[in-house]
């Protein structure tokens, strides 16, 4: 009977009798088991709810009208005005290439390959052939102590490869007190190199030897910084000019890998270059006193046919080599005025004679051509790489082909959390073993249910009430039968206990 007491004490008394049960020093296993379960049990609740989620989820659309596009080149040919195409990669930072179409919001794309225009620039300060000489037979400059005197500086500037370009250097001396000297800086870009030789820009290397350093470009442009050593201002002026910086990038053809993918109506395109190709020429399949310009990539065969032009209008072929094209468009040259000009910064410098040290210090804002201040601005690199993702988007729009995705939209999904089932199924597994366990002793030691009524509780509880500790369950009933209470003040120390009625009267 000592067992069923003690597990019908935890059990009357909640979670915190069961508690208190584990750590008493009479406790058995059984008991143990039973005030762990019913304590186990408060998690149970928290467990259930956790079991199922409502998750959304993207789900693939097969069929239907709503579908996926992008574009992809083939070859690199447009019939469009390239001026225009420049000058909007020299003047605006839009750097969206591929317009997608994706009427849900969500949509994926495979890797796919297209052609296209890539820019690469590389430094070349340290290879720049830099010669300057006075203009109008006159000296370099000295100290001066009276009078006034202009010098002008002509230098030819030379990049490792392509055309020169020439520029001037103005200074001056003025006898104030204490004296000035002036002189100025500057940024100039002009055209390196193209493939076709087009107003005189330099010889057509693609016939001779490739432009070596930077792939096989259709064009190349530079831009270098022009500064000042003032260690030189009073002594010899021309061996103060200096190169600052110097960098050439290119235009060229290009084999590319996009991956595309648009998430809540946000696109998202990473651009990978795969390859840069070969330049070559070909007979013209419409006129056979001029060649036309092709181009392959440079895992291709290096004897390549094309097939005839793709129609009446245009001069480009194809070749079974994929991305291998011929008919490259003569109006890809470069206009004289295009990416080409100069911008100067004027300096002025006051000189003591007695002390040799500067006093005065003076340096104005740049002024110049617009393009050259553009790219002093942003970069020739930016500027280079912004005109090429413009003639690619134009390319896709006049000449791309359609690439379909897979288009998704958001669904609301069932799941089952089967890890937060653990706990319930060892509680209710667990739970019948225990009562099992405790309906199968009982019933060998002849005892009744326990937990059949609350007599226990009364019997512990009631003040000196006449009850016989070794009675049964079955006498305890009876006896409650008869049995009347009533709350009334304690005489010992003041509190409201359970009396039995008699002792009322």
């Amino acid at each position: 009977m000592l067992l069923d007491m003690q597990t019908l004490d935890s059990a009357g008394r909640g979670p915190l009798g069961s508690m208190a049960s584990l750590f008493q020093k009479t406790r058995r296993s059984l008991a143990s088991v039973g005030a762990a379960v019913l304590i186990l049990l408060l998690a149970f609740d928290p467990f259930i709810q956790q079991i199922i989620s409502y998750p959304t989820r993207l789900t693939a659309i097969h069929g239907g009208t709503d579908v996926a596009t992008t574009k992809m080149l083939d070859y690199f040919a447009m019939g469009v005005n390239y001026d225009l195409v420049y000058s909007s990669g020299l003047w605006s930072d839009n750097d969206i290439v591929l317009s997608s179409s994706c009427s849900s919001g969500n949509c994926n794309w495979q890797k796919f390959q297209s052609s296209g225009m890539c820019s690469q620039c590389s430094d070349v300060t340290k290879s720049m052939d830099l010669e300057c000489n006075l203009t109008a037979n006159e000296t370099s400059a000295g100290n001066f102590t009276q009078g006034s005197r202009y010098i002008n500086v002509t230098c030819l500037l030379t990049p490792p490869q392509g055309k020169s370009t020439q520029f001037h250097v103005h200074s001056s001396y003025v006898a104030l007190s204490p004296p000035v000297w002036t002189y100025e800086t500057g940024g100039l870009s002009w055209h390196v190199f193209s493939a076709y030789d087009s107003y005189g820009l330099d010889l057509d290397q693609t016939k001779n030897q490739p432009f070596n350093g930077l792939g096989d470009p259709l064009m190349v442009i530079a831009y270098a910084e022009i500064g000042y050593n003032e260690d030189y201002i009073y002594s010899d002026f021309i061996s103060g000019i200096k190169v600052d910086k110097a960098t050439v990038c290119s235009l060229e053809l290009c084999l590319l890998e996009y991956d595309v993918s648009v998430k809540n109506g946000t696109p998202d395109v990473v651009t990978s270059v795969l390859d840069y190709g070969q330049l070559l020429w070909r007979n013209n399949p419409r006129n056979s006193s001029f060649d036309t310009l092709c181009w392959k990539p440079t895992s291709g065969p290096p004897d390549i046919t094309f097939e005839n032009p793709l129609s009446d209008y245009t001069y480009v072929q194809l070749s079974p080599v994929e991305f291998a094209f011929c008919g490259i468009s003569y109006e890809t040259k470069l206009s004289p005025n295009l990416f080409v000009g100069s911008m100067f910064q004027h300096h002025t410098r006051g000189h003591t004679q007695e002390s040799g040290n500067d006093t005065t210090g003076l340096d104005y804002s740049p002024d110049g051509d617009p393009n050259a201040l553009r790219i002093s601005s942003v970069g020739l690199d930016s500027i280079m790489s912004n005109v090429a993702k413009h003639m690619n988007k134009e390319a896709l729009r006049l000449n791309g082909s359609d690439v379909h995705g897979d288009t998704f939209v958001t669904e609301v999904f069932v799941e089952v959390q089967w890890l937060w089932l653990i706990l319930p199924t060892i509680l209710v597994l667990s739970g019948t073993i225990f009562i099992a366990i405790v309906i199968i002793q009982n019933k060998k030691n002849g005892t009744s249910l326990w937990k059949s009524s609350v007599l226990a509780f009364f019997y512990h509880g009631l003040h000196e009430v006449d009850k016989d500790d070794s009675m049964t369950a079955s006498v305890m009933e009876k006896k409650a039968e008869g049995l009347v209470v009533q709350l009334q003040e304690s005489e010992d120390h003041g509190g409201l206990i359970l009396k039995e009625k008699k002792d009322l009267m």
